[in-house]
């Protein structure tokens, strides 16, 4: 039987909102770390060899080309990956990058 993991995805009554909503783990394609570093108190994205820089959750592809974020370890575990210990607990947290709008992303 196949596990399911929850992650933070489009909400599918309000698109321009972000939810917890559970996927099927063999529909994920790809998993990549998003690394960050804090500045009073906002996470910028950064690349992974910038000073300071820490994973703060992981994109998820799946093969449908939706894109999800998770930081549970638990769920994680699940496609085989590991994760830091939490920097933050329990809360759908948004990420500035250079650019772009904020994106909502799992720090939980």
């Amino acid at each position: 039987m196949c596990d399911f993991i929850e992650v933070i995805g489009d909400d599918p009554f309000y698109k321009p909102r972000k939810t917890y909503i559970f996927v099927n783990s063999v529909a994920i394609a790809k998993a990549y770390p998003i690394y960050a570093v804090e500045n009073n108190g906002e996470w910028w994205r950064c690349p992974h060899d910038r000073e300071g820089a820490q994973i703060i959750t992981y994109e998820l592809v799946g093969l449908d080309g939706d894109h999800y974020f998770c930081r549970n370890k638990k769920e994680l575990t699940k496609l085989g990956l590991l994760m830091p210990e939490p920097i933050l607990q329990n809360r759908i947290g948004f990420l500035n990058q250079e650019g772009s709008d904020k994106i909502a992303i799992d720090i939980a």
